[in-house]
């Protein structure tokens, strides 16, 4: 089969075996090895003490139709390929942090998101994009400039007007085909409302707009700005309710025109008149009218501070005064903040950040019923930035009532969903998915890869869905999507290792011991006992045995391990003792020594700084080592490149190069590969995390990884030809990687791999 069917084959199942019959590419890829390995010999035999009572292996586990496993080459040229566009959330994303600011529904049910994004499930649109069931995602045009604010439609013409975030503040019109910059201002445009007539209102902090004097709130009329009602706020505005026959604001200010209100004022066509909270200091967010048509107020304020009680941020207007709703809302520290206010008949949805309403958890989003606000579900920011991370930023009502919230979340009750969401009462929440679905993306981060063979591929971290399947902490990524392995390890999963009979061992800070293994079924049981510190990294030997290396002192029942030993099913064994530092990378050459890279200066009785091999019975240092640099981290990745070892991770840089992070075993000294790795960052150094080779090129990626000095950081660089070059772009920091026969796979915590989204794991298709 020529490689060109094989990537169409491939083209939306990266781990498809398509016939193929081919050997895996990992960074513990030492080239060929010896089809009968002899068991290397670890010193005297453990005595019975060692033994955690743990069965051996036994029959190979039931997992699945057998992985095609046989020779075949490396791609001709491995940088030659494309992302696949799987790895995307049900949603918005790009490169975080992303945020929907803004959402808009018209009289068709058509949904506009608005805000800092660059794709619609694996759709590229800058900043604004369209959905519709049954069609998914559509762009609109080439999207826009800056961070879209706010999204209205206009009332007549069905026109989607948008505020921009950019240098300053601009109104952008979508006619349908095309944006146009309608209006300008330097300062800030918060909130857009039409008039029933169609007239165009604008809130916000500002001066002046298109050049013209006018503050805080405008109205456009027969080709000019004026104020409405010939007066302005004396603050900034961040909320308008356009009524047919009123006009209320929501802010932060103290007077509108000679008229003091404190937050909220209303005029009647005629008038201001004041809606003050009765504390100043605070803001309104949002307006809304209740079923009987009473004014209700969203924001950060807190109605009563001397009563000791935090709720607040959610009122309503009796004609004279503001009574709480309920309880109203606590964040992390007092009141919490309000941003949405939705009214469905009777129901009132209230959508901001907030995490409780009295004794009542409520994550950010909630209904208030029967007095009181109930629990829906949640929107919670699984992967987030900042202290209030659970933000929803705006809501809109379909026509049957669904309520749609956009925001910073990536998960709605127990499911996934990229910044938006919409909610029935009916079906609970639901997400902006492709009509044909296939997200993959994961919903927390990747610290470990493994693969066996074409189709078998497995990621951990710490998640507990993938796409919209549950999975925790572990998943199996399958030609038709991710499969979750049983209940999944309790922990943060570091490391993660595959046995020739299938038998999956993780490793990390978990529950269990902090080492586990997974031989099909709903458990992951402790295996040998486990180890009484974080594991870094696994592997398992050509002789089938597994080499665990990390923190930890002991293995099994107190059995002394300096931060490496060896299980066999059976028995642990520790070589010469360990290492005095932690273990972090591990490589098997082709004679069976095993390589150990880590933050260490001594390996059994030898000197060793950062990098020791194990031949069987004693440990050997490399030269002088590789000293490390002020982090003092050392060696973090090794992988075997044109016949050599090759090290990378924070240590000095080599008198051959400038650049640091990467340097190969000449078998005498160490050499920098090329001119070496490069920081953008004078405060923290290039970190290769994770090293694979693939036929002739070798690919580093981690955190602070330019190609060359002043490059950009691209986390993901490839050695080819002599010479370093960027290979894509992560945005965010990557922390594991390994190569299958079809694809490079990488996983971390970043959003997007070169153009397309990958949310924590991305997978490059060779060609």
């Amino acid at each position: 089969m020529t490689r060109a069917l094989t990537l169409s084959c491939l083209a939306s199942l990266a781990l498809a075996a398509c016939g193929d019959e081919r050997p895996v590419l990992t960074d513990e890829d030492g080239g060929p090895s010896p089809t009968d390995m002899t068991l290397a010999d670890l010193g005297p035999e453990p005595d019975a003490s060692m033994d955690a009572g743990t069965p051996d292996l036994g029959p190979p586990p039931d997992m699945g139709p057998p992985c095609p496993i046989g020779p075949d080459p490396a791609p001709t040229d491995p940088t030659a390929g494309e992302w696949d566009r799987r790895f995307y959330l049900p949603g918005v994303g790009g490169t975080a942090p992303t945020d929907v600011l803004s959402v808009a529904i018209d009289a068709d049910d058509v949904v506009y998101v608005g805000g800092h994004f660059s794709h619609g499930n694996d759709i590229p649109a800058r900043n604004v994009v369209s959905w519709e069931d049954g069609v998914g995602f559509t762009p609109l045009g080439d999207g826009l400039p800056g961070d879209v604010v706010e999204l209205e439609i206009h009332p007549t013409t069905g026109d989607v007007w948008a505020i921009v975030r950019e240098l300053g503040h601009g109104i952008y019109r979508w006619d349908g085909s095309a944006w146009s910059l309608e209006h300008e201002s330097p300062g800030f445009l918060n909130a857009l409302a039409f008039a029933p007539d169609g007239t165009l209102i604008v809130g916000g902090s500002f001066d002046a707009i298109d050049g013209e004097s006018v503050s805080n709130l405008a109205a456009y009329r027969g080709g000019s700005w004026l104020p409405v009602g010939g007066a302005s706020p004396d603050e900034q505005v961040l909320f308008i309710l356009a009524e047919a026959d009123s006009l209320c604001i929501g802010g932060r200010f103290s007077n509108v025109g000679a008229t003091e209100a404190i937050s909220v004022a209303c005029h009647d066509g005629s008038s201001w008149s004041a809606r003050s909270l009765p504390v100043p200091g605070y803001e309104v967010r949002v307006l809304a009218r209740d079923s009987s048509g009473a004014l209700l107020a969203g924001g950060h304020f807190d109605l009563d501070p001397g009563d000791g009680e935090d709720g607040g941020s959610i009122a309503r207007w009796d004609g004279t005064e503001w009574g709480l709703m309920g309880q109203g809302f606590v964040g992390s520290i007092g009141p919490g903040y309000v941003d949405v206010i939705q009214v469905v008949g009777d129901l009132v949805y209230a959508a901001g950040s907030f995490r409780a309403s009295g004794a009542t958890d409520v994550n950010s989003v909630s209904r208030f019923e029967s007095g009181a606000w109930g629990n829906i579900g949640g929107a919670f920011a699984e992967v987030g930035f900042g202290i209030e991370t659970n933000n929803v930023f705006d809501g809109a009502t379909t026509s049957t009532g669904k309520l749609l919230i956009g925001g910073r979340f990536t998960r709605v009750g127990s499911m996934l969903a990229s910044h938006v969401a919409l909610w029935d009462e009916t079906f609970a929440w639901s997400t902006l998915e492709k009509p044909t679905g296939g997200a993959a993306g994961v919903g927390g981060f990747v610290d470990a890869l493994a693969a066996r063979g074409p189709c078998e591929l497995y990621a951990g971290g710490e998640f507990n869905y993938v796409g919209t399947e549950p999975a925790r902490n572990v998943v199996r990524v399958t030609p038709t999507g991710p499969e979750a392995m049983g209940a999944g390890p309790v922990g943060v999963v570091r490391a993660l290792a595959v046995a020739e009979d299938g038998t999956v061992y993780a490793g990390g800070d978990l529950a269990d011991g902090n080492l586990v293994q997974y031989q099909g079924g709903a458990t992951w049981p402790m295996v040998g006992g486990g180890v009484n510190g974080a594991v870094a990294v696994l592997l398992v030997a050509s002789d089938g045995r597994l080499w665990v290396g990390g923190d930890f002192t002991e293995v099994g029942s107190g059995v002394a391990a300096e931060h490496i030993a060896v299980w066999d099913g059976t028995d642990w064994a520790v070589p010469a003792g360990g290492v005095d530092g932690p273990v972090r990378a591990l490589l098997e050459l082709a004679d069976g020594t095993i390589v150990a890279g880590g933050a260490f200066e001594q390996a059994g009785a030898t000197p060793a700084i950062n990098i020791a091999s194990w031949d069987g019975a004693e440990w050997s240092a490399y030269g002088d080592g590789l000293p490390a640099d002020l982090s003092g981290r050392g060696v973090r990745s090794l992988a075997f490149f044109e016949g050599q070892i090759v090290a990378g991770g924070q240590f000095l840089s080599l008198p051959d190069a400038d650049g640091a992070g990467i340097a190969t075993w000449t078998g005498s000294a160490w050499e920098t590969v090329g001119d070496g790795l490069f920081s953008p960052y004078t405060f923290s150094p290039a970190s290769p995390n994770a090293l694979v080779v693939v036929g002739d090129a070798l690919f580093a990626t981690g955190n602070n990884i330019a190609a060359t000095d002043g490059g950009e950081d691209t986390r993901l660089a490839v050695y080819r030809g002599g010479s370093w070059a960027a290979f894509g772009e992560l945005t965010d920091v990557s922390e594991a990687m390994v190569a299958t026969p079809e694809a490079l796979w990488v996983g971390g915590t970043f959003t997007r791999a070169g153009p397309i989204p990958a949310v924590g794991l991305a997978s490059f298709l060779f060609e």
